[in-house]
């Protein structure tokens, strides 16, 4: 008996052990439950009376907050962490705005019930076929003022509105002398009713006094909920207005559920017995009379055929219900047509390039390059099409997530593919352009409390000298010095960036001693490249482990060593090479982003304070290359600050010592097909930054003529 009761205790314990271990840990810094379910109560309340606020008052929005998240005693950061903790975990959140739910329900009808005693009405409107429900005053006066222009209320259904129900609203009006109604400023009057399943509204304009109604009824929206109403009387600023009298206001409910009974093909609902308080009996079923109270007459009830809900609605949002077998059908034949019309583009482009080429009006001397690119848009069509068809097909099937899917994997595969498409049609451009073969890098992406610190990057900064990839050597922001010496500056001698002059001394275009607006930086003297190629072959050298893969591979698909990455061809490829990279590992960071945002970590700026006395520089590497901002504090005040910027590590001029900056060694060498069109020196330019190209001018050294051309 006692082993017995032993094993039963042990099922016990293993079972409650279970359901403990199974719920799911809440951490320590998230709000409690209980906590949480008081706070939204009161969160919800405050919101709903900062929306309620009039335009002016809007400041009070915050305060209302504020003052909730004070009487709790925590933030907003807390909360807001806290709900996306909760939201993650929706079971546990469910059950808090259920409870929460409930209150606020209760407390809607705890008001309601003061609002009735209030007006002297009952809590639960009369039941009964024809009642009406209207519980405030019967006689306003409007005189189109700004405090003193409408009308509104708002009255909440109850238990004796029921399915169908027809609501009259009804008033008279009075336009008191003089009268002012017309067309511009006519009385407006409108009621809205809130179903359970949609909104019905209905406005009409006042010009003429008497009686006037709002009819408003639904046949298939489900419950009423809630009916809105106002009346308008607008005034016009600087003139006297006459004003409104109303009164007579009533609200009748009339009960409709006799309006499906006696429709004899009727596929919502069968025949039910009618209760007592209808509008009318029908007492036989074949020979139907309507009464005289009915709200509309029926002529013919044969041919009174009803409107399905699912029918009303399709026309209403007028999207055709899907059918499966009439969908495949429709892919189908989709895909045959689009198949049809690949094939006729793609034997255009491919059979009649040339003409097609020439209509384009590409110049005799690229005919040919023309044609080619022409014929490789041809043999591309399947795939642009297919792409299109199959990311219709599936917003059309109503999923949203795999057309974003093809298109991360057609970016990528259009990056590799242009990549190595254009590579193995220049292969000879992997021996141009070499330039001065040391690279500078910064870094990028510092890790979390790195951020001061550039050797704590994802990215890891580094030197290359004569472009030997198997040293890497450390980088030093003290042997940064900038030359103008052959620049539009005063100046002569190499200064560091914390004592940096901007002096501007233009000379004349033309001058062979002082040429450039851009000032020549050094890296202990030596010129330096920096840009995509100069971080890739850095981080490559390092064997770092999302780049020296990715490079491998373009190199073994060109059939080229890593000597060809210094080079044109070379700082293409590094470009988009860094962008595939970069591209695989945001997801990563994305995730690592949401649950810093979860663990209510959401800074994104470090606190600071200047200094008296002081300097700092800042590096990071940006698309074209390493920037770097130098500071110096004199004062508590801005001393000095320079940029250091990659246009000018690349294409600088040459430095005190006639040393020619990265692009001016690149250039050197380069054949040029025609002098007059010199577009080899373009596509250099466009290696180090396809944004520079377009401020390139190739000026004749004979006849000082600037030449024109267009780059295809």
């Amino acid at each position: 008996m006692k082993s017995r009761f032993r094993f039963h205790l042990c099922c016990v314990c293993m079972l409650a052990l279970a359901i403990v271990g199974c719920k799911v840990k809440r951490p320590d810094d998230v709000i409690s439950e209980s906590k949480m379910e008081n706070l939204l109560y009161d969160y919800h309340l405050a919101k709903s009376m900062g929306d309620n606020l009039p335009y002016s008052e809007n400041y009070k929005k915050a305060l209302y907050l504020d003052a909730v998240f004070k009487k709790y005693g925590t933030t907003e950061a807390v909360f807001d962490s806290s709900l996306v903790w909760y939201t993650r975990n929706t079971e546990v959140l469910s059950k808090i705005y259920e409870k929460v739910s409930k209150r606020l329900k209760a407390q809607q009808n705890e008001i309601n019930h003061l609002i009735a005693l209030r007006d002297n009405k009952p809590k639960m409107s009369e039941s009964g076929d024809s009642i009406d429900v209207w519980p405030w005053k019967r006689l306003i006066r409007l005189t189109g003022e700004m405090m003193n222009d409408q009308y509104a209320f708002v009255l909440p259904a109850d238990t004796n509105y029921k399915d169908r129900d027809t609501l009259v609203w009804e008033v008279r009006y009075h336009f008191l002398e003089p009268m002012l109604a017309d067309s511009l400023r006519a009385v407006t009057m409108a009621m809205q009713v809130i179903y359970e399943k949609d909104t019905l509204n209905r406005l009409e304009t006042i010009t003429d006094p008497g009686v006037h109604q709002l009819r408003l009824y639904a046949d298939t929206l489900g419950v009423m909920k809630e009916i809105k109403g106002f009346i308008y009387y607008p005034g016009v600023q600087g003139e006297k207005a006459g004003a409104l009298l109303a009164d007579r206001f009533s609200l009748t409910r009339y009960h409709c559920s006799d309006s499906l009974s006696v429709a004899e093909r009727d596929s919502i609902n069968q025949l039910e017995a009618l209760k007592t308080d209808s509008l009318k009996k029908v007492s036989d079923q074949k020979d139907t009379k309507i009464s005289k109270d009915s709200l509309r007459k029926v002529d013919d009830l044969k041919d009174n055929q009803r409107i399905s809900p699912e029918e009303m609605n399709r026309r209403r949002t007028v999207t055709p219900e899907k059918k499966p077998e009439q969908i495949g059908a429709v892919l189908g034949g989709a895909a045959v047509v689009f198949a049809i019309l690949s094939a006729a583009i793609f034997v255009l482009l491919v059979g009649f390039a040339r003409p097609i080429s020439a209509l384009m009006q590409a110049p005799a001397e690229a005919l040919t390059l023309t044609t080619r690119y022409v014929r490789i848009c041809g043999a591309g069509i399947f795939f642009i099409v297919a792409y299109n068809l199959m990311s219709a097909i599936f917003r059309g099937l109503g999923d949203s997530r795999s057309p974003l899917l093809f298109v991360l994997v057609a970016c990528l595969v259009n990056v590799a593919g242009d990549l190595l498409l254009v590579a193995g049609a220049y292969k000879d451009w992997a021996a141009l352009g070499c330039g001065c073969r040391n690279f500078m890098a910064f870094g990028e992406f510092p890790e979390v409390g790195g951020e001061r610190d550039i050797t704590r990057r994802w990215l890891k900064p580094g030197v290359l000298l004569d472009g030997k990839l198997d040293t890497v050597h450390p980088f030093d922001a003290g042997k940064i010095a900038e030359h103008v010496r052959h620049s539009w500056y005063e100046g002569e001698e190499a200064r560091a960036p914390y004592d940096g002059e901007t002096k501007p001394a233009f000379t004349r275009m033309g001058d062979t001693d002082r040429y450039s607006w851009l000032k020549a930086p050094r890296y202990d003297g030596l010129a330096m490249e920096t840009g995509p190629l100069a971080q890739m072959l850095v981080s490559y050298a390092q064997g770092h482990e999302a780049v020296k893969p990715a490079v491998d591979k373009v190199l073994a698909a060109l059939g080229v060593g890593p000597e060809a990455l210094f080079s044109t061809l070379g700082r293409t490829a590094a470009r988009g090479v860094e962008t595939l990279v970069i591209a695989q590992q945001v997801e990563k960071w994305l995730a690592e982003y949401e649950a810093n945002i979860a663990g209510g970590d959401k800074k994104i700026a470090m606190e600071c304070s200047v200094p008296k006395e002081g300097r700092g520089v800042g590096f990071v590497n940006a698309p074209r290359g390493g920037l770097s901002h130098w500071l110096r504090i004199e004062d508590g005040k801005i001393g000095n600050f320079q940029l250091v910027v990659p246009t000018t590590w690349n294409l600088g001029p040459r430095d005190a010592k006639h040393v020619l900056s990265a692009a001016e060694q690149a250039l050197v060498g380069t054949p040029v097909a025609d002098p007059k069109r010199p577009v080899e020196i373009l596509r250099t330019i466009h290696s180090f930054d396809p944004c520079i190209a377009c401020a390139v001018h190739v000026i004749d050294g004979e006849t000082n003529q600037v030449h024109e051309f267009k780059v295809l």
